[in-house]
């Protein structure tokens, strides 16, 4: 049964003959449906104050159909007075008058409606915070191998989204070998909200690579790219691309986020780049030879500083090249500047080199003559620094390293030790007579004693720093050069 209008049930209420033959149908429906029968209920008590107010008995029906709170614009006849008639549908029956209930009830409480009001608007905002779908910063980030994807997670571990990656693999192959990092998760501009930058090439992109910088939801904010570029060094000119490879991010003491970025061109000059914010450069460090930047370096002044390792390439022509560790401190990284020990580049002596530290070349690597590399395995909360060499291609006899253990305080040369299979590539060496002597403690502790420190003028064994010169004092012609 649909449900029933007013005014049947205000005749209803009024005791109206019309009505009697279906006031058993009426009632039933009426226990059933609490919208009529609240209807019914507020209809009847009308009545009932009508009466009481006038003090008189029940008026006749004629002049109470007069008064009646709804009236029809025909004759009277009410829905259920024909039983075949089907039941009207809730939609196809007159709006009941609830709103005008509503309507009424404002009218006489308004004290009440203000609070209800204020309070549903309250729950509407509640309800916007909790239920919102909120945006999920990035906490960590994967290089998916199998779907060639670096994949951003939140901090619940769920994924956020994706960026189509070139070559993965070798990125996190890359990463893994040197343990460095070509992306990386922090708050750039200082808004609370971290960013994601990476350098890795991305697929449907120019292979060379570029500084790209996205949003908390992946929209890609900002790219960077250093070049082309001309630099001379010693007289010979290099223009290219300098392509952005390796990244770390510090916070100075009440400063905003620095960016450090290391660049190559594939060739022999590199650069340290120091970014704001807003990715302007702040400062560059120009060395002669490829390295890797480490923020992992000695606390000093209650900052972090940054650990460089590579190749000194500046005696690449005599034979003369070499590994070597630089210690720089970021917040004097400031202006277009050289490294004191590859001079060349026709820029001021670098402020930021604190350390510049020249490892030895062992009899191995000697023959071998395929070059080294070094880089940085100790984690920043270490007392010391330990730097490995190894080969920096394949090798024709086997396989050779050596860690070269620092104190993070002076950087004094503690110890050295080797990583296999070295003893038995010397053996082999030994035994096509390409080496001589013992692989033994004392050929370590020779190793040990080869190590070398730029003071700005000339090589020491005695652990300092590098000087820096008068102001206008020019650098030395050439450090590298043995």
């Amino acid at each position: 049964m649909g449900h029933i209008d007013e005014h049947t049930l205000e005749l209803l209420a009024l005791g109206d003959a019309e009505v009697r033959k279906s006031e058993k149908q009426i009632k039933r429906h009426l226990e059933e449906c609490s919208g009529c029968r609240a209807l019914f209920s507020e209809i009847t008590r009308f009545y009932e104050d009508f009466l009481e107010e006038n003090e008189s008995d029940l008026p006749s029906l004629d002049s109470l159909t007069k008064r009646s709170l709804v009236r029809k614009r025909d004759d009277l006849e009410p829905y259920f007075s024909k039983p075949d008639l089907e039941p009207v549908s809730y939609s196809e029956v007159r709006v009941p008058t609830a709103w005008r209930r509503i309507d009424r009830f404002r009218h006489e409480h308004p004290v009440v409606i203000s609070f209800f009001g204020l309070a549903l608007l309250a729950l509407i905002g509640m309800s916007i915070t909790v239920f919102w779908p909120k945006t999920v910063p990035p906490s960590w980030f994967y290089y998916n191998t199998v779907t060639n994807r670096l994949d951003v997670y939140g901090s619940s571990n769920r994924l956020l989204w994706s960026l189509p990656a070139y070559d993965i693999a070798n990125d996190r192959a890359y990463e893994g070998r040197w343990g460095a990092h070509e992306t990386i998760i922090t708050d750039l501009d200082g808004d609370g909200t971290p960013n994601l930058i990476t350098t890795i090439p991305l697929r449907g992109r120019k292979l060379n690579q570029v500084l790209r910088v996205y949003s908390e939801t992946g929209s890609l904010l900002r790219t960077l790219s250093f070049g082309p570029r001309e630099i001379s060094f010693n007289g010979i000119n290099y223009y290219d691309s300098f392509s952005p490879v390796f990244l770390c991010s510090e916070t100075f003491p009440g400063k905003s986020e620095n960016l450090f970025v290391y660049s190559n061109n594939g060739r022999s000059p590199s650069f340290l780049a120091r970014l704001n914010g807003n990715l302007d450069v702040v400062g560059e460090y120009w060395h002669y030879g490829n390295f890797i930047p480490y923020l992992k370096g000695p606390i000093i002044d209650g900052v972090r500083q940054i650990v460089l390792t590579g190749i000194d390439d500046v005696g690449d022509l005599t034979g003369g090249k070499f590994e070597f560790v630089a210690v720089l401190d970021p917040r004097k990284l400031v202006g277009t500047t050289e490294s004191s020990a590859t001079p060349g580049f026709g820029f001021k002596r670098s402020e930021a080199e604190l350390y510049y530290i020249k490892l030895p070349q062992s009899s191995i690597q000697a023959v071998e003559s395929v070059g080294g590399y070094a880089r940085l395995l100790s984690s920043s909360t270490d007392s010391v620094l330990q730097v490995q060499t190894e080969p920096g291609s394949n090798t024709l006899h086997g396989y050779w390293g050596f860690d070269y253990v620092f104190s993070a305080s002076d950087m004094a040369v503690v110890d050295v030790k080797y990583t296999s299979p070295t003893p038995e590539t010397f053996d082999t060496l030994k035994r096509k007579g390409k080496v001589q002597g013992t692989f033994d403690q004392q050929y370590l502790t020779n190793l040990k004693n080869g190590v070398r420190y730029w003071n700005g003028v000339e090589w020491v064994r005695k652990p300092t720093r590098v000087i820096r010169p008068a102001s206008g004092q020019p650098s030395v012609a050439s450090a590298g050069v043995n």
